[in-house]
């Protein structure tokens, strides 16, 4: 059986990062800590095709907000029912909600954005997120840009 790769025309919103252009293509909230690498990106409805953004071979990335929270694991000494409850704040994590942007790639074989496989952290860059993005999601007017490679 062959399969043919689905082609994925990079669309979604153009962000400048250290004056270079990139393309937001999609956005992903994680609870209690950062996504997996690798997680899939949801899409913009609204994104336009870099073609039409004058992009090419933009640089892509994905928006993430992480609502930070200790797991905290319970467990019945009577029945060993085990249930995990959430603690906000303390304990060593950043309390609320933080947003980023992270690398990002399209996979071929799904068609799909999902966050760069690869660590990460935050480098000296910050971008401004395009106003819709940010009303729509909540997200501040501007975030961190995780584009510091670690090894």
């Amino acid at each position: 059986m062959h399969t043919t790769a689905k082609t994925l025309r990079a669309s979604g919103y153009r962000i400048t990062i250290d004056t270079r252009p990139a393309l937001i293509v999609g956005y992903i909230h994680a609870f209690p800590h950062h996504p997996d690498r690798g997680s899939a990106l949801i899409r913009f409805h609204a994104a336009r095709s870099a073609d039409e953004l004058g992009l090419h071979d933009p640089a892509l990335f994905g928006l993430v907000s992480v609502t930070w929270a200790t797991p905290i694991l319970h467990i019945d000494p009577t029945t060993g029912h085990r249930v995990t409850s959430y603690h906000f704040g303390g304990l060593g994590r950043p309390t609320g909600t933080t947003w980023y942007l992270h690398p990002a790639i399209s996979d071929p074989a799904t068609g799909e954005y999902t966050l760069r496989p690869n660590a990460y952290a935050a480098g000296n860059h910050r971008a401004a997120l395009p106003a819709e993005v940010a009303d729509t999601l909540g997200a501040p007017a501007t975030v961190k840009v995780h584009d510091y490679h670690l090894h």
